[in-house]
């Protein structure tokens, strides 16, 4: 093999390794929280905790998302420009802005909550952005390591400042403050890390800010319609049937989504980077052919977990409804649609990246939008006759539309590698 190629083997595999611990540690933190949360507050307080936190998750993507997707797109051609710094300083600012503004929106038409709920929302969401950008620039930054051991803390403290608040309020906004404290613990030092100002680099700025938010934005949209398929499903639940069953098909979601992720997410983490650097030093034709090695291990993975799981499916099961007792057998038949969802979205970050590496996010927000409208239909549609498994296949319905009219577009686009 040539010995270029080989370090470039080995530097994936060693990445992904150190990805993977940041995926062990939060999915493992992350059961226990499923399991703790649900029983400490119930199957009701449970699904409104899941219901806020999905669309904190999805406002936090669309008011900061842009500024994200933008640095690890550009992070090897701009990080020792001067102007850097203050178009990171300035980019948080408007995310803050922009968070506030959602938010507003949100509970005025989505969440009836009151103004204590409003405020630990936005502390959280603050809190989300600031941890975000830290882990992207050290990601971009290829410090696997670092991504690691920030991951990690955050994890840990994700479970365990929660349930101190807990403690004292037996409340599940206790279980919101307490994440936020987490992500803010580890996430501050990103504000004060690029508070230098200047005249001269305030100006030079705006053409840096300029092409993040030119390029960002219609990321940020395709991030966080993606994560508000996630809130809307959990919305529609309450809204047809119950907070119970709400919080119920979160629990059980998460559980085999973490379990998942843990398996195929550092895949994604550690050829994001090197796709977009190889892509940025010309090396384009490589750098497609990451993306098609990345897929094929995704795929390889899936195949073999998912064979793992139809056979162990029922046993899986009875493990689940030891740790949430209150499933019903109506929860055994979601367990492979899940499964299945969870992957196609998975893969779905590579599909997409020739559309991302050739600035064409546009098309990425139009494939989103579609897959949208088919989550939200499906749900209207089929929620109140044949219940929550309703919401498991059409996630995937709209899972798979998404990558079929991503792979039109690519298709459609011709010489992406040269």
């Amino acid at each position: 093999m040539n010995p270029r190629k080989q370090s470039l083997y080995r530097q994936l595999i060693g990445d992904s390794f150190f990805y993977l611990l940041t995926k062990i540690i939060p999915g493992i933190t992350g059961l226990l929280s499923v399991i703790v949360f649900i029983r400490w507050v119930g199957p009701d307080g449970y699904g409104q905790f899941t219901l806020l936190l999905s669309f904190i998750m999805a406002a936090g993507a669309l008011s900061s998302g842009w500024l994200n997707q933008a640095i690890l797109r550009y992070f090897s051609q701009d990080e020792n420009k001067g102007e850097f710094p203050v178009a990171i300083f300035r980019g948080i600012l408007i995310s803050f802005l922009l968070g506030f503004i959602i938010l507003l929106v949100g509970f005025q038409f989505f969440l009836d909550l009151d103004i204590i709920a409003f405020v630990i929302a936005y502390i959280s969401l603050i809190s989300i952005i600031l941890f975000r950008l830290r882990s992207v620039l050290l990601q971009a930054g290829l410090k696997a390591k670092k991504v690691t051991q920030i991951t990690a803390v955050q994890a840990i403290l994700g479970l365990i400042i929660p349930l101190i608040f807990l403690i004292r309020i037996n409340h599940y906004l206790a279980i919101i403050a307490g994440i936020s404290l987490a992500y803010l613990l580890i996430g501050y030092k990103s504000i004060f890390s690029f508070n230098k100002f200047s005249t001269n680099s305030i100006t030079s700025s705006n053409n840096v800010l300029s092409k993040y938010y030119n390029f960002g934005i219609p990321l940020s949209f395709r991030i966080s319609l993606g994560l508000f398929i996630s809130f809307l499903d959990r919305w529609f639940i309450m809204f047809f049937l119950n907070d119970s069953i709400t919080g119920l098909y979160a629990g059980y979601s998460e559980i085999i989504i973490k379990v998942f992720s843990i398996i195929l997410f550092p895949i994604t983490l550690t050829i994001h980077p090197r796709v977009t650097k190889l892509w940025n030093e010309g090396e384009r034709k490589k750098s497609i052919q990451l993306v098609k090695k990345g897929i094929g291990i995704q795929s390889g993975i899936f195949l073999l977990a998912f064979v793992i799981f139809i056979l162990f499916e029922k046993q899986f099961f009875n493990l689940s409804l030891i740790l949430i007792p209150e499933l019903s057998s109506e929860f055994l038949s979601l367990g492979i649609p899940i499964f299945i969802s969870g992957f196609l979205w998975q893969i779905s970050l590579l599909v997409h990246k020739p559309l991302e590496l050739t600035e064409k996010p546009l098309k990425m927000v139009w494939a989103i939008i579609a897959a949208l409208v088919v989550a939200v239909v499906g749900n209207i549609i089929f929620l109140p006759r044949i219940g929550v498994i309703a919401t498991a296949y059409s996630s995937i319905a709209s899972a798979s539309v998404y990558i079929i009219i991503i792979i039109l577009f690519v298709f459609n686009k011709r010489k992406l590698s040269e």
